[in-house]
């Protein structure tokens, strides 16, 4: 009677974990990250110091296999494939959005222009994946 307890307890925890993230709790989690993440990739302090910080929110936000993706896509690029730039301006604050993605569980929409009035518009893909209780991304497009 055990065994068959223990068994359902850990069918029940796998499908709880398995289940993808809320869409108002993804939309929350990347708005907020991409603020603070375009806040400091905009300041003009010391670049080391900007860097340490911005390494700091990638560890805390992605996963590890993000991570490696991050490395390799910079190094295709020249540029950080988290906001599709080498530098940022705080004033794309204003057009920042948000949006899952339709067509893929646990994919969202990162949009922003340079200014309110610009046609050029920055999309970035971020899929999400809870890991250890916690909404990270996990694959950036």
């Amino acid at each position: 009677m055990n065994k068959i307890l223990t068994i359902v307890l850990c069918l029940i925890t796998l499908v709880i974990k398995a289940q993808p993230p809320s869409p108002g709790k993804g939309e929350t989690m990347l708005r907020g990250f991409y603020r603070v993440y375009i806040t400091a990739s905009s300041q003009d302090a010391d670049l080391e110091k900007i860097e340490q910080k911005l390494a700091t929110l990638r560890k805390k936000y992605c996963t590890t296999a993000c991570l490696k993706q991050f490395k390799m896509l910079v190094k295709q690029t020249d540029a950080d494939p988290i906001i599709k730039a080498q530098d940022m301006d705080l004033g794309v604050l204003q057009t920042l959005s948000v949006k899952p993605d339709r067509q893929k569980a646990n994919r969202y929409t990162v949009k922003y222009s340079d200014t309110t009035d610009s046609r050029e518009t920055t999309t970035i893909y971020v899929t999400l994946k809870q890991e250890s209780g916690l909404l990270k991304i996990a694959y950036l497009e």
